[in-house]
């Protein structure tokens, strides 16, 4: 019996010496198994802030890569894309048969730029752009894309614009750009701007090539420079006349004013014209 007593209490013992070790290692590794919990979850914090650093970084390089260094307006390329995927958002449109309206564009040049160059230096004209720039995105609409096109020549797009209501706003950046002038060697500097603007497109199509739309606005801007600076011009559609896509490649602006499909809009020339045909008392 005595035999059988040592035996039972040795069973036990065993058992609880077996439960012991089976706590221990049971505690060891839910201790393990929440060691590992903590560095896995750390490790996808960490992957996970990589992961947030290089899209930051990406998305830097691609703002850096659409922004002009010295202006901070979007640059030559960032322009170019953004208007070869409208124009064929709105050839999509006139395929459909839901036409929309055409975009506006605006080709500024300041004028007389090289003689702030000259006489200054060309800090003087780095200064002049990026106070233009100020000045120009200070009067544009949040809807509106500002670029900078090349040297002292801008690019001002207007998704929706009445024509009949350019002038205004050219008007409105001119008041700006005289009531806000640059300081140069301790004298103002008013810095005056010559604009010419057209239609994209100017008659419906399915055309893409937003190339002669802007050629378009840069014969108006030619227009504004040789009619004295400091001005606006437009060059916009005649009436209902249409051209189809493979007229308006064989036909030249020129050809395009002299047969009618294109006019003038010179607000100046046309409120002397009006001011001239009033009667004198």
């Amino acid at each position: 019996r005595n035999r059988q007593q040592r035996q039972w209490i040795g069973g036990m013992v065993a058992s609880l010496l077996a439960l012991l070790l089976f706590a221990v290692l049971a505690y060891r590794q839910s201790r393990l198994r929440q060691r590992l919990y903590r560095q896995l979850e750390q490790s996808h914090a960490e992957l996970a802030e990589q992961r947030q650093s290089l899209a930051d970084l990406n998305a830097e390089i691609i703002h850096q890569s659409e922004q002009d260094a010295l202006t901070g307006l979007c640059n030559r390329r960032y322009g170019q894309t953004w208007l070869e995927r409208k124009m064929l958002a709105l050839a999509n449109d006139f395929q459909q048969g839901t036409p929309s309206p055409p975009l506006l564009l605006m080709l500024l040049d300041i004028d007389h730029f090289k003689s702030i160059n000259d006489q200054h230096g060309h800090q003087a004209g780095d200064r002049a752009l990026t106070h233009f720039s100020a000045v120009l995105r200070q009067c544009s609409r949040p809807d509106d894309v500002l670029v900078r096109w090349g040297g002292e020549e801008f690019l001002w797009i207007f998704p929706q614009m009445n024509p009949l209501e350019v002038d205004a706003v050219f008007q409105r950046l001119r008041a700006s750009l005289h009531s806000q002038p640059l300081q140069l060697s301790g004298e103002p500097q008013i810095i005056k701007v010559s604009a010419g603007y057209g239609l994209a497109p100017a008659w419906p199509t399915a055309d893409t090539d937003w190339a002669l739309w802007l050629n378009i606005a840069d014969a108006a801007l030619y227009r504004a420079k040789a009619g004295g600076r400091d001005r606006i011009m437009g060059l916009l559609p005649s009436g209902q006349v249409h051209m189809d896509a493979a007229t308006l490649a064989q036909t030249s602006i020129a050809e395009m004013l002299h047969d009618g499909r294109l006019r003038e809009q010179d607000m100046l020339r046309d409120s002397n014209d009006t001011a001239a045909d009033r009667p004198v008392h």
